[in-house]
């Protein structure tokens, strides 16, 4: 089968520092939908800028769940602020698809 994942840009995520987070996501495969398998690893990744090597946060994301959670220890300490991050299939037959981009902005709380 071939792998053609659709990239959705711009989904910006608006987090007070420390507070939790929970959001389910759809992956798509040419316009249709990609049911992932177990063979499959979706991660992630959170980043001050795209070019940093290092993440601040790495999370796996359950296949069967497609939903991504934050807990109030993944950015407790961070500073407030604009983050960019992003969301990675890696499929059984080992192609990397960047799904997901988009920024996450730390806010204090008010």
């Amino acid at each position: 089968m071939e792998i053609t994942m659709q990239l959705i840009y711009g989904t910006n995520i608006l987090l007070t520092r420390g507070d939790s987070f929970s959001k389910s996501f759809t992956v798509k495969n040419n316009g249709e939908v990609y049911t992932p398998t177990a063979e499959d690893t979706i991660v992630f990744k959170l980043k001050k800028a795209y070019t940093d090597k290092n993440a601040l946060i790495t999370k796996t994301i359950d296949y069967e769940t497609l939903k991504l959670e934050l807990d109030p220890a993944d950015t407790g300490t961070l500073a407030f602020g604009d983050y960019v991050y992003n969301i990675e299939i890696t499929t059984a037959d080992g192609g990397v698809h960047t799904i997901i981009v988009g920024v996450l902005r730390l806010m204090e709380e008010t």
